[in-house]
């Protein structure tokens, strides 16, 4: 049972309907129309590259898709030695942690990598030192989470106020119950609020903001807009505020 000192909070980003896709013509005629699905200011837009089109959403999917690519062997060889033998698809919470604390502890943030087109894949990124932008860190993070038996995705939103977008990690951490466990003993071990978003499925999934302290610290951003599933080929446009 939750003691009163400790705080669970529910970071809900996904609290609307969504647009689901993949590619596909049944897709392109029954959305976007080369009408953008997502509202995006257009100073924002072109600075970042953002996707707000059935193409151009599907074309950073699959993009992403090559990108994120857990069976390189030297996404394998790094994740399997971050774990320390906790074993591939062991799920503990405490090795999506331990990759978390080596990637932070070894990035070198590039601004000028930020646009969301550019795209480069996690064995590229990892050869040149873990320099990147948001995009690059999400898709060494999911790539390395998923050579270590785990589920991730990544989302992309902005704070309209500072004129920021980003793209963030998350990593699953199960239906309600089993996802509950883990977000109690997460604050108890950190002592600190975890944020986390809940889809319309009622998975739970941890954010993996960078520049936190540890795992389900709060998201720099306040707004998701796109959702993408790299290995499942899919996408969601969350259309709520």
């Amino acid at each position: 049972m939750m003691s009163g000192r400790i705080v669970l909070v529910c970071f809900i980003l996904v609290i609307s309907s969504v647009l689901t896709g993949c590619a596909s013509s049944d897709l392109h005629s029954s959305v976007g129309g080369g009408n953008a699905l997502i509202p995006m200011p257009a100073g924002i837009k072109e600075r970042y590259e953002f996707p707000t089109e059935v193409s151009e959403i599907e074309s950073l999917t699959a993009e992403l898709n090559a990108g994120v690519n857990s069976q390189d062997p030297r996404v394998r060889s790094l994740a399997q030695r971050i774990v320390q033998g906790d074993g591939e698809g062991s799920h503990d919470i405490m090795a999506v942690q331990a990759i978390y604390s080596y990637v932070q502890s070894n990035w070198t943030y590039v601004e000028e990598s930020e646009k969301f087109a550019q795209i480069s894949s996690a064995p590229e990124i990892i050869e040149r030192g873990l320099r990147g932008g948001s995009l690059d860190y999400s898709i060494v993070m999911a790539s390395l989470l998923e050579a270590a038996g785990f589920k991730a995705r990544i989302v992309f939103g902005c704070d309209l106020n500072e004129g920021i977008c980003r793209a963030c990690p998350e990593v699953f951490v199960g239906t309600e119950e089993e996802a509950k466990q883990i977000l109690v003993g997460l604050s108890e071990t950190f002592q600190d609020r975890i944020y986390y978003t809940h889809d319309p499925e009622g998975g739970y999934w941890l954010s993996l903001d960078l520049g936190g302290e540890h795992i389900g610290g709060k998201p720099s951003i306040d707004r998701v807009y796109l959702i993408v599933y790299p290995v499942e080929k899919r996408w969601e446009v969350v259309t709520g505020g």
